[in-house]
């Protein structure tokens, strides 16, 4: 049997499940509305998260840690491409993070449809946080701003790589293109920083070396997904 209520309020999830005396375990997503209504309808129940649920949250946390160490990521990605080119012996492009942007790009605009059409129904900044699992300054931020934040900061060039750029150019141009490898090298020459500005720098260098081929579409990066569909 299927019904299907005609809202989503506490109210008649309660009435609904009031019908049926005998429910045991109530499945429910995390808005907390749906907990008040089982709490009320089927005080006895145990209330759980389904599988789809549990999923869809691992993943989106695990793309906001993601998202929180972006560059790093990024350079990971580039090193680990790196590596790979360097053993196949390929000269294919690395692939880009453009689809994994964009996935980040459209979960921020479903989360702010989802703040405006609660703001829409009267729900104070507290409840919509509540609701949808977010910080309440979040909520206030974004509200403030109407609409979701971009995440986009420029690329500041490395004052401590400046003084390598010439001897990295030569290195690049003799075929060490291997961030690793240059930051191990460039530690001989005195070199401070870290390996991820090396490889920030390899990456770019490799993109305008890149820049007059054809261009290929990135491949659906989607690690946090299927991390989370591992952890189930």
């Amino acid at each position: 049997m299927l019904d299907l209520l005609p809202d989503r309020n506490a109210h008649s999830v309660a009435r609904w499940l009031k019908r049926w005396p005998g429910i045991k375990v109530v499945a429910r997503d995390r808005a907390g509305l749906y907990a008040d209504g089982a709490r009320c309808g089927a005080p006895d129940a145990v209330q759980v998260a389904d599988r789809w649920h549990l999923l869809n949250s691992l993943g989106e946390a695990l793309r906001h840690a993601v998202g929180r160490h972006r560059h790093n990521v990024a350079a990971a990605v580039q090193i680990m491409m790196s590596a790979q080119r360097a053993k196949t012996g390929s000269s294919a492009p690395p692939p880009g993070l453009a689809q994994l942007r964009t996935d980040r790009k459209a979960a921020r605009r479903e989360r702010w449809d989802e703040i405006r059409r609660l703001r829409q129904q009267g729900y104070p900044t507290s409840r919509i946080a509540q609701l949808l699992g977010v910080d309440r300054r979040t909520v206030q931020r974004w509200l403030a701003a109407g609409g979701e934040p971009e995440h986009s900061r420029p690329h500041l060039p490395s004052h401590l790589l400046s003084p390598f750029e010439a001897w990295l150019e030569a290195r690049w141009t003799s075929g060490c293109q291997v961030g690793q490898q240059l930051w191990r090298e460039l530690q001989q020459q005195g070199y401070i920083g870290s390996r991820v500005t090396v490889a920030r720098w390899a990456a770019d260098r490799r993109a305008q070396a890149d820049a007059g081929g054809a261009a290929q579409p990135p491949p659906t990066w989607k690690a946090p997904r299927v991390v989370a569909a591992l952890g189930i």
